[in-house]
């Protein structure tokens, strides 16, 4: 067992660092599918592949939300996440956010499937952390379509490193289950988001 100390993220501001990655959040939520770089993130804890995606959730959790970690290889990004934020961690189909440690969502994304949406439920932010994130279809894994994203008629997210599986069951029945917002930080630092109301599908 790792003492607490080893989880502190000594090269993270929330001062400064949290709001900047909360503005290009913001932003990307308001364009879905734009590619925008979240600058440096040189977090010390967190493997390579996940530095940008803790980068978001150290700007966005806090103690009055809920977060899980998929992978249960990734406790220590569970402890490290709880430990700098005070959020909680939950099960996947009452977390606010999920973060996919791996390359699918896999049990947590089953739950969250399964949970019947209530009413005024604020649904669940799933941040998907791709080793590669293009604008342009190239061979990736993954290429979302998006419809009408920003006035225009078709917008293309090529994802790599995900399972193209969990896509096609979240654009086919994203309208049974907890509403679901979209996020993406890849390994070398960009982001995007597809808002719950953005049509998109799996090319």
């Amino acid at each position: 067992m790792r003492h607490a100390a080893t989880f502190r993220e000594t090269w993270f501001d929330p001062l400064f660092a949290g709001p900047a990655i909360s503005r290009c959040l913001l932003d990307a939520m308001s364009r879905p599918g734009t590619l925008l770089p979240l600058g440096e993130t040189p977090l010390v804890v967190p493997p390579p592949g996940l530095r940008a995606a803790c980068a978001v959730l150290l700007a966005v959790l806090d103690r009055d939300v809920t977060f899980h970690v998929t992978d249960d290889g990734m406790s220590e990004i569970r402890d490290y996440l709880r430990f700098n934020t005070g959020a909680r961690p939950a099960r996947p189909e009452h977390a606010d956010f999920v973060l996919v440690a791996g390359i699918s969502g896999g049990a947590a994304l089953d739950a969250i499937m399964g949970a019947i949406p209530d009413r005024g439920d604020e649904g669940v932010r799933v941040l998907y952390a791709p080793t590669e994130l293009d604008a342009h279809e190239t061979s990736a894994d993954v290429v979302l379509v998006l419809d009408g994203a920003d006035g225009v008629d078709e917008r293309r997210l090529s994802l790599g490193g995900v399972a193209a599986a969990d896509f096609h069951r979240l654009g086919a029945g994203r309208l049974t289950f907890r509403p679901v917002d979209l996020w993406f930080a890849s390994a070398d630092g960009r982001l995007a988001a597809i808002p719950r109301a953005t049509c998109w599908r799996s090319a």
